[in-house]
């Protein structure tokens, strides 16, 4: 028998409504229902059928990764559990680059191959609570331009590993100078991270700390200098886009190149489409995603609000502006 599992449109995976974060008890839940309930299709004495979990991903393009390696990892130990054999989507723009052949998220990969394994896999620790009004995680070191770069205590799930070293590339930190382990966290001393971070630094991506373990696949942390990005413009009006047509916005990322979320309403605060996303967390209320060919058909005020909430919440505000 084969099955596929995707998340449901409106959860983390897809990143729709804003919603990156994954790994309370109740997402846990979720999966081991769900997958329970397929394999509970069968009588006992057919509980030897074999199940292929068809289609199972979490998409790297646009997801916060300490979220998708703790999904990627339950979800495979869950199905394994229940005797079923995991195939990987891709598409050719997730997971796998076809023209070089490299995985572009190698830690997500890992985390698979070592559960079927039966190793335990240590994990980057990030905000598990979908109602949180702010989001962390271990899988990012973040400072803004402008300001002082300080040690960084970042938490870990070991599930009974230990740490072993960090390195930057092809070089080895060195433990107490560079930084210090905790029994599940991990401390990056300010000298380290001065090296990369700073008041003056330019935005963009500084490096990659690969984590190791004791077992289990190896974890990343990656150094960031951000800034509010900018746009090459904040007004448009919609008799400028021609019918059925994408609208285009250049943008200059400053930090991480790419968007958490989007928010549409209009300038006195009711959302353009979907206004049932009232009656989600805080950072879902408004957002979307694919809706730029929506927007644009249903523009019926004299002035529409976008905005960009962009990682570390930082926002970019436009208008589009109906003419006619």
């Amino acid at each position: 028998m084969s099955c596929l599992r995707t998340e449901p449109l409106n959860q983390m995976l897809n990143k729709l409504r804003g919603k990156t974060v994954w790994g309370s008890q109740a997402d846990k839940a979720a999966v081991v229902a769900e997958l329970t309930s397929v394999r509970g299709n069968f009588s006992a004495s057919e509980s030897d059928v074999p199940i292929l979990l068809g289609e199972f991903d979490a998409s790297q393009l646009n997801l916060e990764p300490a979220a998708r390696w703790k999904w990627f990892d339950f979800v495979v130990r869950t199905a394994k559990s229940l005797g079923m054999t995991t195939v990987l989507w891709d598409n050719g723009l997730d997971n796998l680059d076809r023209a070089t052949g490299v995985w572009r998220d190698k830690i997500a990969v890992d985390i698979t191959m070592a559960v079927l394994r039966g190793e335990n896999n240590s994990l980057a620790d990030s905000t598990t609570d979908a109602s949180a009004t702010t989001q962390e995680s271990s899988a990012y070191v973040f400072n803004k331009v402008g300001s002082n770069i300080t040690a960084k205590t970042l938490p870990f799930i070991m599930n009974g590993n230990n740490f072993t070293n960090i390195t930057v590339g092809s070089t080895l930190l060195k433990e107490g100078e560079d930084y210090s382990f905790g029994e599940s966290a991990i401390t990056l001393n300010q000298p380290l991270l001065s090296k990369y971070l700073s008041a003056t630094a330019e935005p963009g991506t500084k490096a990659n700390l690969t984590v190791s373990f004791s077992a289990g696949a190896q974890s990343q942390i990656e150094l960031v200098q951000w800034d509010v990005p900018t746009l090459s413009w904040y007004s448009v009006s919609a008799k400028d886009v021609a019918k059925g047509s994408d609208l285009q916005i250049p943008i200059t990322w400053k930090g991480l190149h790419r968007v958490a979320a989007v928010k549409i309403a209009t300038v006195d605060g009711a959302y353009l489409f979907d206004d049932w996303t009232q009656y989600l967390p805080d950072l879902q209320k408004g957002r979307g995603v694919s809706f730029v060919l929506a927007l644009l058909q249903k523009l019926r005020y004299v002035q529409e609000l976008l905005t960009m909430v962009a990682y570390r919440h930082s926002t970019i505000s436009g208008t589009l502006t109906k003419i006619g």
